[in-house]
């Protein structure tokens, strides 16, 4: 796949390079994702290129060019300045990205047409043969993925939804008529599209509730015959499929997706996370603030989706703090394995995790500097956007003490009067209890029961004794 920010930059080189191609005597047209983004009215920033060029041809006639996937015909073609001569920008860059805009160049992803041979590993073919574009299309996932685009030739008079498109839609599959009926559908027969490649299960899901498209009944039965067959995926590719769903506002429709097709435990691949909750109002919730305004960070919804699954506030509420501790480092080392999660999204999930069971249970009624630890940590803000789909009642109060306490004249979380260095300064030793003096040193001076360095010193020499 291609990248670029501006999408009519991206538009610009990717049609440059289809009209090389085409001069050079070789078929070429925009393919998959960007044709379907453009009938439904988007603006990808992602083309691909479809071609009989192979890929030494593609090298030939392009001065930057990356081997990605050579032996299935896969090239990338960066912009070396002749492709985008003449863009004169229009549609605004996303805001804040301006300048890596200007510091990497444009990619297109430029593919030979191919029939793909048997999927023996469930991932990849293992044999190619260089095709014409209807091939392309037939091996391809869904049909509304499977459209090309001809952007030198004008789209045709009364075309629907095409006419509008700057250029003329190719489609072998079907897919203009499943994209005016919003359905999702595989190419074929549905269950050798998921035979070839299990991920398809989870693909469907992420399309289906990204863009709202039904899935068509022959493809919904097909993923829940074969949904115990991802378990056999590589954990890294379910992974990043669950980031690409749940960091996107259609998060809920998503994991309700999962749930009714079944494919829920070969995700999470553990039945100790087995779902108890009867809906998804943390996932819901996460999309109400300001219409994702603020992006969601995927440990923030993973957590969400954990609290879902195991009841929600109920579930929650009816764990002793020793369980909860238990329960939060069994999720997290779960999920770790299941879902390939990187150390900072481990530590996001069980901060918020962790900090939704202290606001839940013990908040109202802890003291001040408790009230305090626990609004300073990294958790807080996200487990506050996660209670505000479950239990939006309570946010209001805690926010409005957390108002109060950063008001208070000592703040949420000032600098300590005292370290460790200052103690031994003192003449104190190190041992078992330093930290527990420290601790409740700045206890004191959190609920202002000290005012300066020599107060806090004072009160550590009494406990110390």
């Amino acid at each position: 796949m291609g990248r670029a920010l501006d999408p009519e930059l991206a538009r610009h080189v990717a049609r440059a390079i289809v009209g090389r191609l085409h001069e050079r005597g070789h078929v070429a047209y925009f393919a998959g994702g960007c044709v379907r983004d453009e009938l439904l009215g988007l603006h990808p920033t992602d083309f691909d290129v479809a071609t009989d060029a192979t890929p030494v041809r593609v090298r030939e006639l392009f001065q930057r060019t990356n081997e990605v996937g050579v032996a299935f015909g896969v090239m990338l073609v960066a912009d070396d300045g002749s492709l985008s001569e003449g863009f004169v920008p229009g549609l605004r860059v996303p805001s804040g990205q301006q300048q890596a805009g200007q510091q990497a160049p444009t990619v297109v992803e430029v593919a030979t047409f191919r029939a793909d041979g048997h999927y023996s590993d469930a991932r990849r073919p293992d044999s190619v043969r260089f095709s014409d574009a209807r091939s392309d299309a037939a091996r391809r996932d869904f049909t509304i993925n499977a459209l090309f685009l001809d952007p030198l030739t004008p789209a045709e008079p009364g075309a629907g939804r095409a006419s509008g498109l700057q250029g003329q839609l190719i489609d072998y599959v079907g897919g203009l008529a499943d994209l005016d009926h919003s359905v999702l559908r595989a190419v074929g027969d549905a269950g050798e599209r998921l035979t070839e490649d299990h991920l398809r299960a989870l693909r469907a899901v992420r399309f289906s509730a990204r863009l709202g498209f039904e899935i068509e009944q022959e493809t919904r039965e097909a993923i829940r015959r074969h949904a115990a067959d991802l378990r056999g995926v590589s954990r890294e590719r379910i992974g990043d499929e669950l980031r690409r769903m749940l960091t996107h506002p259609s998060r809920a429709q998503a994991a309700a997706l999962l749930r009714s097709l079944g494919l829920e435990t070969a995700v999470l691949g553990d039945p100790a996370l087995a779902a108890s909750g009867d809906d998804f109002a943390a996932l819901a919730g996460l999309s109400i603030r300001g219409q994702e305004s603020e992006p969601i960070d995927f440990g923030v919804a993973l957590a969400a989706w954990v609290l879902d699954r195991q009841g929600g506030v109920a579930g929650v509420e009816s764990r002793t703090p020793a369980e909860a501790e238990a329960f939060c480092k069994s999720a997290v080392s779960s999920l770790r394995r299941s879902l390939c999660l990187s150390n900072d999204e481990c530590e996001r999930l069980s901060g918020v995790l962790s900090t939704v069971d202290a606001l839940l249970t013990r908040f109202d009624s802890s003291r001040v500097s408790v009230q305090k630890r626990i609004m300073a940590r990294a958790g807080f803000s996200g487990s506050m956007r996660v209670l505000e789909g479950v239990e939006p009642r309570r946010v209001g109060p805690i926010a409005l003490q957390g108002k109060n306490l950063a008001d208070d004249g000592v703040g949420l979380w000032p600098e300590p009067f005292i370290t460790g260095d200052d103690l031994v300064a003192s003449g104190m030793r190190p041992g078992p209890r330093f930290k527990g003096v420290l601790d409740e040193v700045f206890d004191a001076q959190l609920e202002g029961r000290v005012g300066s360095k020599a107060e806090a010193m004072e009160l550590a020499r009494r406990l110390s004794v």
